[in-house]
């Protein structure tokens, strides 16, 4: 099917005004698995994979000293950001 698509965009691309890369960037946007957008996926994944390279795994033995840091940051970022989120949502979304 996605070449069939391909064809037929490129196809009709050709006959009408707009250009032809026009064509190419809807297949390439119309790319999804389980409704996620593959090129969007693979980009963010472009930039998280930098920063998980620089965790140093030898300073996670001196985390349970900084119990107070993380339990902070775990009670924010589970109990305070999904309902700040939803709130944000409801306000500009409706």
């Amino acid at each position: 099917m996605f070449f069939n698509r391909l064809g037929f965009t490129l196809h009709c691309c050709r006959h009408r005004s707009r250009p032809f890369f026009y064509g190419a960037f809807q297949v390439i946007g119309a790319l999804e698995v389980a409704q996620v957008n593959l090129p969007v996926a693979v980009l963010i994944w472009l930039m998280i994979i930098p920063v998980l390279l620089k965790i140093d795994l030898r300073a996670m033995r001196d985390v349970s000293q900084h119990f107070r840091g993380v339990g902070v940051t775990l009670f924010v970022n589970w109990a305070v950001k999904p309902f700040s989120m939803a709130l944000l949502a409801w306000l500009f979304i409706g």
